[in-house]
């Protein structure tokens, strides 16, 4: 990974911080690789169980770089690709949206400005978090466009259909203490122990056995859509089904009988030796 993005360890949690502050970590190539490069690594890391997204200086993210992104296919100098179809032909070529709900745990900690994909990148996250300071800036019709990274989805989703409409549509922006009485966030906290509280829930989810949270994660993506009730009902019991063959599961009500604390990853690896 570059210095465009730090990648840190706190015990089961994975801290991956946006650090280009001179230029309010706008989402260039550089900030996007190592971004998704640390999800993959955080991923591939069976000690950790949850990640954490914050940023360096005033800004989470001031959204997308004008000069790299938005700049050279306007003068004409780049053409718009035909074959992406998920940023309008700016070129998006992962599937940012699935990156982050196949992923572990996220949770986007929002220490100052999130301004249009700095705003709209982190709504597929877990749990957001943001400081007192903190603004959210939906201002995509004033630029001349309209809301992308699957916010039209997203954000109606965790703030229902009447505020996501006049968020967009008025691009007004959202300061913390909104965003938190619309539940656009989980939680706001002083800019100081805003690290502590992301860490707090990361660390909560990352306690729990890792293929129950991503059935579950997996369960919310395609239920909270469906309209077919036996659809729903199949899929949870699928998930039940895989769920009864799993070592987690005979730990955790083992542990509960005898009245412990389980631990998922000896029982885990105690699985995978009987297996070998």
């Amino acid at each position: 990974m570059s210095d465009a993005v730090l990648y840190e360890k706190r015990g089961s949690v994975a801290v991956i911080t946006l650090n280009q502050p001179k230029t309010m970590n706008s989402l260039c190539s550089a900030i996007w690789n190592g971004w998704i490069d640390g999800i993959e690594k955080a991923n591939a890391d069976d000690e950790v169980g949850a990640m954490v997204f914050t940023g360096t200086g005033k800004a989470f993210c001031a959204g997308g770089d004008m000069n790299e992104g938005f700049l050279p296919k306007l003068r004409g100098d780049e053409p718009y690709e035909g074959t992406d179809h998920r940023l309008g032909g700016l070129g998006m070529p992962w599937d940012w949206l699935r990156i982050l709900r196949d992923s572990k745990p996220t949770v986007a900690a929002v220490n100052g400005l999130a301004i249009g994909g700095g705003a709209t990148s982190i709504l597929p996250c877990d749990i957001i978090v943001a400081a007192e300071e903190a603004s959210f800036h939906y201002m995509f019709v004033k630029l001349g466009i309209v809301p992308e990274l699957g916010s039209s989805h997203y954000l109606a989703k965790r703030v229902g259909f009447t505020k996501a409409s006049e968020i967009v549509l008025t691009a007004n922006p959202v300061s913390a203490s909104e965003a938190l009485d619309i539940g656009l966030v989980n939680a706001v906290a002083p800019q100081e122990s805003l690290l502590d509280k992301a860490l707090e829930y990361a660390n909560a989810m990352a306690a729990n056995p890792g293929p129950m949270v991503k059935l579950t994660k997996k369960l919310l993506a395609e239920n909270t859509a469906e309209t077919d009730i036996d659809m729903i009902w199949r899929r949870e019991s699928d998930a039940l089904r895989e769920c009864f063959t799993m070592p987690e599961h005979r730990e955790a009500v083992t542990a509960f009988l005898e009245k412990r604390a389980p631990d998922f990853a000896a029982a885990r690896a105690a699985a995978a030796a009987k297996d070998s």
